[in-house]
């Protein structure tokens, strides 16, 4: 197959969801929280929650020595906080330092065994270490310790599978299921699940999950093309046909204002191009 017209997708991983540290930024109001902070620190009672409040801006912030000292100060006050070693974890996080991280998550967790972002934040760091699978344990254990469904972390977890070492697509296949099954038929999760199909070559079963979204409102020309190559790889060249011709219908459709933008552009001449390869494939 042309490998400008077919996008590898045979590792599942690098399909949607490569994960990195989402880098900090300065915000302009989080100096004025950090000078609120401050007065509150040299004004009012209860300094180590605050203490602890204005190192986390100066983590978001990029000062980590500053975050540091913040956390330091709040221990000497003996406040015990168990967010003290959340904040501390999040920081070596960002720092690169994991294990000393892992060890601060611990603690945090050690302290608090039912709160989700300790689970979260560790699996991140397990990650970075390329402990996989347990990275996507502590994704599990984030799910049942949370307080609302978040479909991410379940499609996270099934990313992390599908990155170990080993045969782990039907620990992915299954958390994805349940994903939906708990958080409901959100696309990003038959997204994954559809991609997550594809890279075993389970076409059937990418094709009919990619029904189920077709049949959803929104854009279609995008998913049709997607199921044109799902066929075409399963040598179905008949069907593939027919879902190429259906994403021209549906851009067809598109008000002319949209049909020009760069992203369809761009659809179009990969269109043309499945449709030259398609014309030379048996009948």
């Amino acid at each position: 197959m042309d490998g400008d017209i077919f996008v590898n997708r045979h590792i599942f991983v690098h399909l949607f969801f490569c994960f990195f540290f989402c880098p900090t930024y300065p915000h302009p109001g989080h100096n004025e929280k950090i000078e609120t902070l401050t007065h509150h620190i040299s004004t009012k009672g209860d300094q180590a929650a605050y203490y602890i409040e204005r190192a986390n801006f100066y983590r978001i912030s990029g000062n980590y020595h500053k975050a540091l000292k913040d956390l330091e100060a709040s221990d000497n006050l003996n406040s015990h906080s168990p967010e003290i070693q959340l904040t501390r974890g999040r920081i070596l996080a960002e720092l690169g330092q994991y294990r000393n991280a892992i060890t601060s998550f611990d603690s945090f967790l050690n302290a608090s065994p039912e709160d989700s972002r300790g689970y979260e934040a560790r699996a991140r760091v397990l990650e970075k270490l390329g402990m996989a699978v347990e990275a996507a344990h502590d994704f599990q254990k984030a799910i049942e310790t949370g307080k609302r469904t978040r479909p991410n972390w379940y499609i996270e977890q099934a990313r992390l599978y599908a990155l170990a070492k080993g045969n782990y697509s039907d620990s992915a296949e299954a958390v994805l299921l349940e994903g939906i099954k708990n958080a409901g038929e959100i696309v990003a999760l038959q997204e994954a699940l559809v991609s997550l199909y594809e890279s075993t070559s389970d076409y059937e079963k990418a094709i009919d999950v990619s029904k189920s979204i077709l049949e959803k409102p929104g854009r279609k020309e995008r998913w049709h093309k997607r199921r044109s190559i799902l066929f075409f790889k399963m040598g179905q060249f008949s069907q593939a046909k027919n879902e190429l011709s259906a994403a021209y219908r549906a851009v067809e459709k598109l008000p002319q204002h949209k049909r020009h933008n760069i992203a369809l552009l761009n659809l179009k001449a990969e269109l043309d191009s499945l449709r030259s390869l398609f014309d030379h494939s048996p009948k």
